[in-house]
């Protein structure tokens, strides 16, 4: 299915929460119009074609002034009635959601709802200044479960106040949730934000990516256990965030091959029974387009093994299935 983004601001709280500079992230300021709306819908059908479903996306959307909502969700409705359009999707925050409110988007054909939890333990909501609690994530699903609502929940790494523990905590009841996807993002410290601040004064450590991506990995394992698809692992990258956006934090262009890497260094491993194997060769057989993942970044899972097992060498093969051999 091919997207079309419209980024909805919610000029009516910014930067709440601590991390929050959603101009930068998204590297737009403006909010959409209905003309605006109709005029990307058009030009999407010049580049390429249908079908399309459009999101609308900011972290807020059902927060923003409620006839701007259905001004915005009318303006798909022309291409919804001839099949340009075949669904619409919305982002927005578990305390911004009830029954009314899904209601009014199932009117407007909205098909899936995406939620921003961040986190499910509370001490970190709170130190984000996220406004809500893990209780209100709960009620929140509950409420797009029981109106027939699909749903995708977001989830962050290295909050203030979170560990290695509480992220890998708050993905396992995130699976529970059972929602059709989950997105996990490292935490990038954006200018212009309170947590900026709470770097630059020494009150906040930011992960690196190697950190993020240690952690992400086992974050994966959890969602891969639930069979919960992860749709995202890591920011997109723009050139806002590239260039002086991102001042600390686990911004990295291909931060999901990171975490790859570490999900395959983490499997070769579970399948050594010894720490000394000096002298010797590992073959790993892996499928085509896992061999980057096996060799890590700039080799970086073969010179790990080398150096943590003793290994005179490390061999990647192309095979149907992930084997693991030692080579006299």
């Amino acid at each position: 299915m091919k997207i079309i983004p419209i980024f909805v601001p919610h000029a009516g709280c910014p930067n709440a929460c601590v991390f929050c500079n959603q101009r930068k992230i998204a590297g737009k300021s403006f909010v959409p119009d209905a003309k605006f709306v109709s005029n990307e819908i058009r030009r999407a059908c010049t580049v390429t074609d249908g079908p399309f479903q459009v999101a609308f996306y900011g972290g807020s959307f059902t927060a923003v002034d409620l006839e701007l909502q259905r001004s915005l969700l009318c303006a798909v409705q022309p291409f919804l009635a001839d099949g340009t359009v075949t669904g619409v999707r919305v982002s927005t925050r578990p305390d911004a959601i009830d029954d009314g409110i899904v209601a009014m988007l199932r009117e407007y054909g909205v098909e899936l709802v995406e939620l921003g939890v961040q986190s499910m333990v509370d001490e970190v909501l709170i130190r984000s200044k996220r406004g809500h609690s893990a209780k209100t994530v709960e009620k929140a699903v509950d409420c797009l479960k029981r109106n027939g609502m699909n749903f995708i929940l977001q989830m962050m790494v290295g909050l203030p106040g979170d560990s290695a523990e509480g992220a890998v905590m708050t993905a396992k009841r995130i699976a529970e949730l059972q929602p059709n996807g989950v997105r996990v993002y490292p935490l990038v410290v954006i200018e212009d934000t309170e947590l900026a601040e709470l770097w630059r004064a020494g009150k906040y450590r930011a992960l690196s990516p190697e950190e993020a991506a240690e952690i992400c990995a086992s974050i994966a394992d959890v969602f891969d256990e639930y069979h919960i698809p992860i749709i995202r692992m890591g920011l997109n990258p723009s050139e806002e965030l590239s260039h002086g956006g991102a001042v600390a934090g686990a911004y990295h262009p291909a931060f999901g091959q990171l975490v790859e890497s570490k999900r395959m260094l983490h499997a070769v491993e579970n399948c050594l029974k010894s720490d000394d194997y000096a002298g010797k060769t590992l073959l790993i057989s892996v499928e085509k387009g896992k061999i980057s993942d096996v060799i890590g970044q700039h080799g970086c899972n073969r010179e790990t093994l080398i150096q943590k097992f003793g290994f005179a060498s490390v061999r990647v093969n192309e095979a149907d299935e992930f084997r693991v051999e030692i080579v006299e």
